[in-house]
């Protein structure tokens, strides 16, 4: 179990053991530093970028039997299936199915 003494990204970091030995760690690099708070920052832009480019990755099905007893999962595996031999290469293209119980219709989302 380690205890951190130094937080500064940029420099070396000393960890000192439960013991009470230091040991010393390798140095951050700036660049990853820089990196990784970027991609920080990013996240509202991402999480925006994926609502503005939701409607176009949606799509919608309807005329489904209800009389089958469809759920979603059926519905997402045959979906999958259906596109994989079609010749998307793809692993599992489908994100999400949004249905409303026995509904007559879902949409797709990619």
């Amino acid at each position: 179990e380690a205890v951190e003494m130094k937080k500064n990204p940029a420099t070396s970091k000393k960890r000192q053991s439960k013991f009470g030995d230091v040991q010393q760690q390798k140095p951050v690099n700036q660049r990853e530093f820089e990196l990784v708070q970027k991609k920080i920052a990013e996240k509202p832009l991402i999480r925006q970028r994926y609502y503005l480019t939701l409607p176009s990755r949606r799509l919608y099905v309807g005329n489904l039997p209800v009389s089958v007893g469809l759920d979603k999962l059926s519905l997402l595996e045959f979906f999958n299936t259906v596109l994989m031999n079609l010749g998307m290469k793809t692993v599992n293209p489908i994100i999400e199915i949004h249905m409303q119980g026995a509904s007559r219709f879902c949409f797709l989302e990619f």
